[in-house]
């Protein structure tokens, strides 16, 4: 994440997301079959289904880190406007998967919580 901080304009920061986000999808993509989230509703292995949620959960947090990168970048680059329509594109998919990761997220840790029988505690994210 940290080459995104380096970016002076726009199409830079949204050629390092790009980036970033095929790294973090081959990162996905190379998980074990039962490292998978869609395994996980058939396991019933609890404590080594909730170090999988734990590892999901950084990875989440990865996509929203490029998620708040835009918004941040969408006040200092002045105008939307002047991106072109394909890096309109992907800044619209980078926001709506931030938004699905932070949902993800919530239902992750309900799940932890209640899988584990845990105390609440408070999570900080971003």
């Amino acid at each position: 994440m940290r080459t995104l901080l380096v970016c002076p304009d726009a199409p830079s920061m949204l050629g390092s997301i790009v980036h970033l986000r095929d790294q973090l999808r081959e990162w996905y993509e190379c998980l074990p079959p039962h490292a998978r989230l869609i395994q996980l509703g058939t396991d019933s292995h609890i404590p080594l289904k909730t170090s999988i949620y734990y590892v999901h959960l950084l990875h989440l947090g990865a996509v929203m880190l490029m998620f708040r990168h835009c918004l941040a970048g969408l006040r200092s680059f002045e105008d939307r406007e002047g991106l072109s329509i394909e890096q309109r594109k992907v800044m619209d998919e980078v926001l709506n998967d931030g938004i699905l990761a932070a949902q993800s997220s919530a239902q992750m840790v309900y799940m932890i919580r209640e899988a584990s029988r845990s105390v609440r505690h408070c999570w900080v994210t971003m």
